[in-house]
């Protein structure tokens, strides 16, 4: 059974504003990053720019580290059948429960035996755990009949949402994190379905289980080995298939949006911040869940698109690194390391990208009229 109109409306307007604040701050963190690259890649932070970059950075992630919160909020107002504001602040609340539950401390305290490892718990909080959260805030609030039983409807609910959340985010993220060390040792073809399933993870924070053995792992990772000068090993390449779709795909699936769809003046913005903050620093995170609220099926072919963009990149032996995201500063950044190479070759990949991106966007969104607000 399908979801009503109704509820898929809630969900699109529920998902905007929390998108638009991603991608607002996404471009403050790309401009922080270029005034100091050494804010993801370390360093010493001595220039006033720099010092000035640093304070973007974190001033940007304040916020993007916790979108959670936003989606909370937004999702429990839009499906609260009573004030949209009291509903706002039973999402919050359920997020604040269920984070402060479904935590590492928490978690091994109540059971030493587990083995758990701290890692495993430091990407729960998400903005797919900030929807759940919103959802029951919501339903806490339709279910209560005052404030106050509300608060124990909400707690109740939050400690059943937080153990379900503990218990399957531990299986999940452990089997992201084999598959992960299982695709670091391929060739070819493991780089191409590496890309694919980073963005696919992506929305349930799953990526991060892949990136742990792909680009982090001490000695081997694609990522640390880049950044340590390292040419053994081709460095590389699970990142320098990333760009194209990034830099370029993301902007020409907003251009689709507006040529397709009705929209406001307000949707334009957002998805011009959201191609900007895509192309300048690879924070694509906004379009990318504006996508999955919006159009599932044009986030499954997004997704799909990057193992077919990461082949060539692979093939023709294009090499760049990130140390934030595949955007414009990391490709200039990296490029002047040992391992880069034929960074040029961003200009036809992304050429590729562009025109791919668009023709699918526009093919798929002329079947659809969404109403985002």
């Amino acid at each position: 059974m399908g979801l009503s109109q109704e509820t898929r409306s809630n969900i699109r307007k529920a998902s905007f504003l929390p998108c638009a604040v991603m991608a607002a701050s996404g471009i403050v963190l790309g401009i922080g990053y270029a005034l100091c690259p050494q804010a993801m890649q370390g360093g010493t932070i001595i220039l006033p720019t720099q010092k000035a970059g640093l304070f973007l950075v974190r001033l940007a992630g304040a916020l993007t580290d916790n979108a959670g919160f936003f989606f909370a909020a937004s999702f429990a107002a839009a499906f609260s059948r009573r004030d949209k504001t009291e509903g706002a602040l039973y999402g919050i609340g359920a997020w604040l429960a269920v984070t402060a539950l479904a935590s590492h401390y928490l978690i091994h305290t109540l059971f030493p035996s587990l083995e758990l490892s701290e890692l495993t718990f430091r990407y729960l909080p998400s903005p797919f755990t900030g929807v759940l959260a919103g959802l029951a805030g919501a339903y806490a609030c339709n279910k209560s009949r005052t404030f106050s039983s509300g608060i124990l409807y909400l707690l109740a609910v939050s400690a059943v949402l937080s153990i379900l959340i503990s218990g399957v985010w531990f299986v999940v993220f452990s089997a992201a994190v084999r598959l992960g060390s299982y695709l670091a040792q391929g060739g070819t073809a493991a780089v191409c379905a590496y890309a694919g399933l980073n963005r696919l993870l992506m929305p349930l924070n799953l990526h991060h289980g892949l990136n742990q053995s792909v680009l982090f792992q001490e000695g081997t990772g694609d990522l640390v080995r880049y950044w340590a000068n390292c040419t053994e090993g081709d460095p590389g390449r699970f990142m320098c298939g990333f760009f194209a779709p990034m830099m370029f795909g993301i902007p020409a699936v907003a251009l689709a949006f507006h040529k397709t769809q009705k929209g406001s003046e307000e949707l334009k913005r957002f998805l011009i911040m959201a191609a900007v903050s895509s192309f300048i620093c690879g924070f694509s995170e906004p379009m990318e869940f504006f996508l999955l609220f919006t159009s599932p099926l044009l986030y499954m072919q997004y997704c799909l698109l990057y193992i077919l963009l990461a082949l060539p990149a692979v093939l023709f032996d294009f090499r760049s690194g990130f140390a934030l995201s595949g955007g414009l500063c990391d490709l200039f950044f990296s490029a002047a390391f040992p391992a880069a190479a034929k960074t040029w070759m961003i200009l036809p990949l992304g050429i590729i990208a562009f025109v791919v991106y668009y023709a699918v966007s526009v093919k798929l969104l002329k079947k659809s009229n969404i109403e985002s607000r």
